[in-house]
């Protein structure tokens, strides 16, 4: 997971990062004070989250959230803020959230349990192939199983949809 922090105030940055770490410490976090910068840094760089403080010199959070929207349609904007009267117009821009500082590893994780868009995280599905071969994906990467036998079970159990199906019958369906 890509995050994006942008906050003007270098102790607040440092603070939202930390929480964001701490929550989730996989994700790749990358931390402006500068929103231009950040703005350059996301162009080909495609964040799935993005938490942006609203007052910052320059540009607004308000309008480096609308620059973000317009390149990436899906991201997840979460404004972290000290202002309480943005909430209409973050929304207008569809947020994923609104939290008030000081934020909370409680406040940070609950936002990212909850986003409106999928992350790239979340993309890497499961597809099953089972024309000419069967072969199944995670994400775009092949599923190698170690024995033939355990492609044949989950086979099977792909046929069934979800039916129930007895050891006895997935044994005389392998052992004809």
């Amino acid at each position: 997971m890509q995050i994006l922090v942008v906050d003007d105030e270098e102790e607040s940055l440092k603070s939202i990062t930390r929480l964001v770490r701490s929550v989730r410490p996989e994700a790749e976090v990358h931390s402006f004070t500068d929103p231009s910068e950040a703005m350059k840094a996301a162009y080909g760089n495609r964040p799935d989250v993005a938490f942006l403080d609203i007052m910052m010199p320059g540009i607004t959070g308000m309008e480096l959230a609308a620059g973000l929207k317009e390149m990436y349609p899906d991201i997840n904007i979460i404004f972290a803020t000290s202002h309480s009267n943005y909430m209409g117009e973050a929304f207008k821009l569809h947020a994923s959230g609104y939290l008030m500082k000081p934020l909370t590893s409680d406040m940070v994780e609950r936002e990212l349990s909850d986003l409106r868009h999928r992350t790239q995280e979340s993309e890497k599905a499961v597809r099953i192939v089972t024309f000419g071969s069967f072969s199944v994906f995670v994400g775009d990467r092949p599923v190698e199983f170690k024995y033939s036998k355990s492609e044949e079970i989950f086979a099977i159990l792909v046929d069934m949809r979800g039916k129930s199906v007895t050891t006895d019958r997935i044994k005389k369906l392998l052992w004809r």
